[in-house]
């Protein structure tokens, strides 16, 4: 299950202007969500080589790095949507490397 979006929506406020606490908060508070839904969509094969943490630290990596311009896109794409679209992209990616899947 993925955190309330109001609380999810408060922060997003806050990161639009600027505040750092606010992203580190928004980032942690859908940790556990990404990590379920990485672990249940990420080949056990794989899991053997990679860990399921390694590639949650990607994804919040990546949707730090690309925060601002989801802020500032006016698509309406919940945010939980958008991080678990980063970790789909992820895991296909770790599935290719590793399995040879094209």
């Amino acid at each position: 299950m993925w955190p309330e979006a109001d609380k999810t929506q408060d922060l997003l406020d806050g990161a639009r202007d600027g505040d750092a606490d606010a992203i580190n908060r928004l980032m942690d508070r859908h940790r556990d969500s990404l990590r379920r839904m990485v672990q249940l969509r990420l080949d056990q094969k794989i899991q053997r080589r990679i860990d399921v943490s390694d590639v949650v630290q990607d994804v919040l990596v990546e949707a730090n790095r690309r925060l601002q311009d989801y802020i500032a896109s006016a698509s309406g794409m919940p945010f939980h949507l958008w991080l678990r679209q980063i970790a789909q992209d992820r895991i296909i990616d770790a599935h290719r490397r590793h399995l040879g899947i094209a």
